[in-house]
């Protein structure tokens, strides 16, 4: 079992937080005086998230934590080490059926010239 985020199935809920941390907001409003910043990162089973607000690249109001814990879209997390889809083996199956009419077609040229 997996756990889905964006239409990726991640394989460990670690990652899965890794991934939603990424999306993480850096500037999420305020003025072109003073504008209200967000910091992301993972926390155990959520989301650790500081929010602060700067004016003049100074802090002025103090920095609010919180956890967060997304919810997660279970998914099939295939551990498959196969990289090939089905569209690629049937084209690599057609080559080979090609390469072989092409060796036929030079074999039989052969007969008929040695005639």
């Amino acid at each position: 079992m997996g756990y889905q985020y964006k239409s990726v199935c991640y394989e460990t809920e670690t990652k899965f937080l890794e991934a939603y941390a990424q999306d993480c907001p850096i500037n999420v409003g305020g003025t072109t005086t003073a504008a209200y910043y967000s910091t992301c990162s993972v926390n155990g089973t959520g989301i650790k998230i500081k929010s602060f607000l700067w004016s003049n690249n100074t802090e002025i109001s103090g920095t609010v934590d919180h956890t967060f814990t997304p919810q997660s879209s279970t998914c099939d997390f295939s551990t498959s080490t196969n990289t090939f889809s089905n569209a690629d083996i049937i084209e690599l199956s057609w080559l080979v059926v090609g390469v072989w009419v092409v060796a036929w077609g030079f074999k039989k040229m052969m007969e008929i010239l040695k005639k």
